[in-house]
């Protein structure tokens, strides 16, 4: 939450189905989900066995067991670091 208590970003999780780019991206396989997002952005910022970050649309994506356990979505610049 930011200092006004609004949301700044909202973690998804089972059985909720998230889409972007007309792909579903829960309960899928890691290395698809990359793939999708490095056409999109080459620039993911990755955290070995844990997921990555598409700071392009402020996406970041769980998955230590190479497959998309959540989806986290945050604000506009939520990931800049």
């Amino acid at each position: 939450y930011d200092e006004n208590g609004k949301s700044e970003a909202i973690e998804f999780f089972e059985p909720t189905e998230i889409i972007f780019n007309n792909v579903s991206l829960i309960n899928k396989n890691y290395d698809d989900i990359v793939n999708v997002f490095q056409k999109l952005d080459s620039h993911l910022d990755f955290e070995e066995n844990i997921g990555f970050v598409c700071q392009k649309y402020d996406i970041g994506i769980f998955a230590p067991y190479r497959i998309v356990e959540s989806v986290l979505v945050g604000k506009k610049g939520y990931y800049d670091f």
